[in-house]
């Protein structure tokens, strides 16, 4: 073991010599260093001149370092949104109503933006959200942050006229007059109004319903929509119009027995008055109201104005209606009818509504379904909204109108009804269902009725009409 030891650390001459030299150079190392220090001391430097400058420094090294995730949020949009908050502050919108400008604002980029702004200025409409997931380059996160948002007009819809009275936002129209915007208006899209506008600057006019069929860009479904509305008469100032009078007050009249003379004082014109006359002619005739559609050229709009007034002889009715002679009955100023009393407006029958002065079962059966659909009459003045009743009419019985059970009102509950159930009745149109809707589903319940008022589609003078038919429990 000794000799071992010895042997391992025994060493050759020339070793030896290296390791001597090398710990002469460590120790000459060490002993400098300690010899050195002796000649210097640490001064540190004065920063004080330049203190300002550094702590400035610092100041916009942080801002900068906080800023950068809200703009790495801004440009990311496909893992973020694409503005960060952008979400907390979206309100309802109409992605039919967008531009590249609006659609930025919604945080949308640029590309995407451009996508929808070309997308309806080609004649393309969004009807629901799923629609609105076709644009192309538009992210799946973003579709689900703007989903909820999103409001759709709808083509045929109620609208409210000055008087509060509902009606369909489509009514009869003229081609040859009509411009591209009240097109817009009456739930035409965008390419057929612009096709209305241009086939007229291009020297051509509209004299029938198939002349409307010409364009292009209409489809069948949409000429099929739209036809029994279209009117081809269009006023000429200081002429007069040779194919149709100047339409007076209605009157009551049996189709089977009028005159062309007496038919164009109702407003129909001659080629329509002369079809009428044929008909009769040829053996046809009028067994019931409806009938009268059957006269070619008769539009659904003239058909609407004139039905309540239509009287058909006994003798012409089918044999399961009464065989009583039908007696006509002016609808304002005289009647035969002597009935004095007073009906209330919420519990009265159709026999009760008859009994007026100037009603007849027509108007007192509108009468009763349209308060039905309200939930019951507010006030007197809601009778008059009724579609058709003359205002001589209404003015005459308002006298005898009363409102002794306003408690019958029927309301709806915001915070179980769904939008099927609001766009039923007459004032809320599906624009303001989908909103009511969508700001229970975004807020929870509603805690009182004044809480609808936070849509931007309604307001003060339509949440006065509506807010006697809603509640919340």
């Amino acid at each position: 073991m000794k000799n071992e030891l010895k042997r391992y650390f025994a060493f050759a001459n020339r070793d030896m010599r290296a390791i001597s030299v090398l710990m002469a150079l460590i120790l000459s190392i060490f002993f400098a260093t300690l010899f050195f220090s002796g000649f210097f001391t640490n001064k540190q430097a004065d920063l004080a001149p330049f203190q300002q400058e550094i702590d400035q420094f610092k100041h916009q090294t942080t801002q900068q370092e906080q800023e950068l995730p809200n703009k790495k949020a801004s440009t990311n949009y496909a893992g973020h949104h694409s503005i960060a908050g952008t979400s907390e502050q979206l309100t309802e919108f109409n992605p039919n109503e967008l531009t590249s400008s609006k659609a930025k604002q919604l945080g949308l980029p640029d590309k995407v933006a451009d996508n929808i702004e070309k997308y309806l200025s080609s004649g393309g409409r969004f009807k629901k959200p799923e629609d609105f997931k076709k644009i192309y380059s538009l992210s799946n996160t973003d579709y689900k942050r703007l989903s909820p948002y999103m409001v759709f007009e709808t083509p045929v819809s109620k609208t409210k006229t000055a008087e509060g009275a509902s009606i369909s936002t489509l009514t009869p129209f003229n081609l040859n007059t009509i411009s591209h915007e009240e097109a817009l208006r009456l739930g035409i899209p965008p390419k057929t109004a612009k096709g209305i506008v241009n086939y007229r600057k291009n020297g051509g006019s509209f004299k029938k319903p198939e002349d409307f069929r010409k364009l292009h860009c209409l489809d069948e479904s949409e000429y099929e929509r739209l036809k029994p509305y279209l009117l081809f008469d269009p006023p000429i100032v200081g002429k007069k119009d040779s194919t149709r009078l100047k339409s007076t007050d209605p009157f009551q009249f049996d189709p089977n027995t009028i005159t062309k003379e007496q038919a164009l004082s109702l407003g129909i014109s001659a080629k329509v008055a002369q079809t009428l006359i044929n008909y009769r002619s040829k053996g046809g005739q009028f067994k019931q109201p409806e009938d009268l559609k059957k006269i070619y050229g008769l539009t659904e709009a003239d058909y609407q104005r004139l039905e309540p007034f239509i009287a058909i002889a006994s003798e012409n009715k089918p044999d399961n209606q009464s065989t009583a002679q039908v007696e006509p009955k002016e609808y304002y100023g005289e009647s035969n009818n002597k009935f004095t009393g007073n009906i209330d407006i919420n519990t009265a029958t159709v026999e009760d509504w008859d009994k007026l002065p100037g009603i007849g079962k027509t108007y007192s059966n509108m009468i009763v379904k349209y308060r039905t659909k309200l939930g019951g009459f507010i006030n007197k003045s809601q009778v008059k909204e009724t579609y058709g009743l003359p205002a001589e009419v209404f003015e005459g019985i308002e006298p005898q109108l009363v409102n002794e059970s306003p408690n019958l009102i029927s309301k709806i509950d915001l915070n179980v009804t769904d939008e099927q159930t609001l766009v039923k009745h007459p004032y809320i149109d599906k624009q303001v269902a989908q909103s009511i809707i969508n700001m229970r589903s975004r807020h929870g319940k509603y805690k009182s009725v004044a809480d609808i008022k936070k849509s931007k589609l309604i307001d003060e003078a339509l949440y006065q009409k509506i807010s006697p038919y809603l509640s919340v429990k």
